[in-house]
Order: structure tokens, then C-alpha cells, then sequence
């Protein structure tokens, strides 16, 4: 079972799968994939996944209806304009 949080984390893929929506992210620069994820590794309620395919997983933890896109869309659009780089929430 892949941990979603690293090695030493206590929250696996399959964990956050139920407990949130998860939203695939990609890139048009797969280059900036690792700099995405660490920025939204830095918000504690989001959960942070880079599957091997170059896309970035997201689980926004206590999220409901939305599963939490309207929030990652929000950060989503403060990091294209700070790299000038676009991201679909596929």
C-alpha cells in the first residue's frame, strides 16, 4: 500500500481515498510537478500524492459535496500565476 504522506506517514492512498474525493492533477510543464506538490503539501488539510504517470493527487481532508475542488482550484490559480504555468483538474 503506497502512503500518500511518504514513507514514515500515517495516512495511505487507500486511507485518503476514503476519507476524501481525490482530484488528478497535470501539468502543462510535467517539469514543475515536484514544485506543485510541495507547495500543496504545505496546506495541513490537503493530502499529497505524485503517482508515477506525472500528475499530482489531491485529497482536501474534511471536504463533502465538492470533495474540496473549489479550494484546490483556489490555490491552483494563485500558483499558475506565480509560475506561469497552467494545471487541469482532469
Amino acid at each position: 500500500m503506497s502512503s500518500i504522506l511518504g514513507s514514515d506517514a500515517w495516512l495511505s492512498t487507500a486511507d485518503a481515498s476514503r476519507h476524501s474525493r481525490l482530484l488528478k492533477l497535470r501539468l502543462t510543464d510535467p517539469a514543475l510537478t515536484p514544485a506543485l506538490a510541495d507547495y500543496l503539501r504545505a496546506r495541513p488539510h490537503l493530502v499529497v500524492d505524485e503517482p508515477a504517470d506525472g500528475t499530482v493527487d489531491v485529497g482536501v481532508l474534511g471536504s463533502h459535496a465538492d470533495g474540496g475542488r473549489l479550494d484546490v482550484e483556489l490555490y491552483l490559480r494563485a500558483w499558475e500565476a506565480a509560475h506561469g504555468a497552467s494545471v487541469e483538474i482532469l
